[in-house]
């Protein structure tokens, strides 16, 4: 029976574990631009003295406007 129950921590522990560092990867934001909120790591940018978030998407449609 006591091989059951460590068998059952430890899977219990694997579980906690495994979901707390797949939680860390989908942090949301709310992006500046577009005010959508996103999932996944803004681009931090700067504008007008005031730092901004940007989402993949907006950042994209900006290049394409600047011509990068």
């Amino acid at each position: 029976m006591k091989n059951v129950w460590t068998k059952v921590t430890a899977v219990a522990i694997l579980a906690i574990v495994s979901l707390t560092l797949v939680s860390c990867g989908n942090k949301k934001f709310t992006c500046s631009i577009c005010n959508e909120e996103k999932n996944g790591k803004p681009i931090e940018s700067e504008l007008m003295g005031e730092k901004i978030l940007i989402c993949d998407e907006c950042y994209e449609g900006m290049k394409e406007l600047l011509g990068q």
